[in-house]
């Protein structure tokens, strides 16, 4: 069974106050997915990679890490430079 690791970066929320937050998951360091969290939390990651995401970790990022995140942008960028 392949495990899948997911981080959650959080760039809290925008100046109408919504959530600014995105899962990656990752497998055998590579990512293989992300998800715009919007409203919905875990439930954001709605196929196998779900259980993934009650296990992970949160990292703080600016607003701008978080559009690059959620584009698919830049992922190694972020996980070398939080030593991930």
């Amino acid at each position: 069974m392949t495990k899948f690791s997911t981080v959650r970066f959080n760039a809290g929320n925008d100046s109408c106050g919504n959530p600014r937050r995105v899962f990656v998951v990752f497998c055998k360091g590579e990512i293989i997915a992300s998800y715009n969290e919007e409203y919905r939390g875990e439930k954001a990651i709605y196929n196998r990679y779900h259980r993934a995401a009650y296990c992970g970790v949160t990292i703080m990022v600016t607003p701008k890490e978080y559009k690059d995140l959620v584009s698919g942008r830049y992922w190694c960028k972020y996980l070398l430079k939080e030593g991930i």
